[in-house]
Formats: structure tokens, C-alpha cells, sequence
């Protein structure tokens, strides 16, 4: 299911949630004798699933402006830190960039000159910046 259709769905359970807590609100303001278990046991588990649903929609994204650097920038110092050398997932890892992004900026890097891409076993592409990387890496080819 895409992320769009879980987050509506969320969402509506919420809605669905809100609207039988105003109901149990009514109830009670005009004292009718019920048992309101069933209604907040419902509410509750409405509510709680339509959370759940709403926080597994936007589960590992980021908004946009949760940093002022731009995306070369941030794959290049994931590089820095791993000695030179860095994957996709490695830069998503970092949890600014998700796989996608960080996968788009290291193609524009590569065709662009600052690092070159290394086929690594089990057809992994490792993004090599070779000014980056530590001496005792320098002739380790992956």
C-alpha cells in the first residue's frame, strides 16, 4: 500500500475515533445510563490504530528543511567519515537523506567528478572519493 493511502487511513480512523469520544462526551453530559466501556474500549483502539497507521506513513522521513547543508554536501561528509569511500545506504543511514536521495546525489557526484563508482561484491556500488580517503586505502580497491 503507498504511504498516502496508510496516512488516510490513519488518519480516518482517528476522525473515527474523535467522533465516538464526542459521542460518549453527549452521553455523559446528558446523563443516560449506559455503560461506557464498549465506546472507550472502541475510541481507544480506533484512536491508538490510526496513530500507528499515521506514524508508519511518515516512518523514515525527514522534512525537507531538518538541514541547511545540500544533499552533495551531506554524501560527502558520510564519505569523510568512512574513510573515502560510502554507499547509498550508508548515507541514508546517516537519516537526513533517505536511499533514494542519497542514491540520486552520488550519481550526480560521480558524473560530476568527485568520486568514482566501484562494483563491490554482490553488485553493491560503493562511491569512492579518492581525496577523502585514508592512506592505508588508498591502493584497497573494495
Amino acid at each position: 500500500m503507498s504511504r498516502l493511502f496508510i496516512a488516510f487511513l490513519g488518519w480516518f480512523f482517528i476522525a473515527i475515533a474523535v467522533l465516538g469520544t464526542s459521542v460518549e462526551l453527549s452521553d455523559a453530559h446528558q446523563h443516560h445510563q449506559h455503560d461506557p466501556i464498549v465506546g472507550v474500549g472502541l475510541i481507544i483502539i480506533f484512536g491508538g490504530a490510526g496513530a500507528l497507521l499515521v506514524r508508519h506513513a511518515h516512518a523514515g522521513r525527514r522534512p525537507a528543511a531538518a538541514t541547511s547543508e545540500p544533499p552533495s554536501t551531506l554524501c560527502i561528509r558520510a564519505a569523510q567519515k568512512r574513510g573515502g569511500r560510502v554507499t547509498a545506504t550508508e548515507v541514508a543511514a546517516d537519516g537526513t537523506l533517505s536511499f533514494e536521495e542519497a542514491k540520486l546525489e552520488l550519481e550526480k557526484l560521480s558524473k560530476g567528478g568527485a568520486c568514482e563508482v566501484v562494483v563491490a561484491e554482490a553488485g553493491i556500488l560503493v562511491y569512492r572519493f579518492p581525496e577523502l580517503e585514508r592512506p592505508e586505502n588508498k591502493n584497497d580497491f573494495v
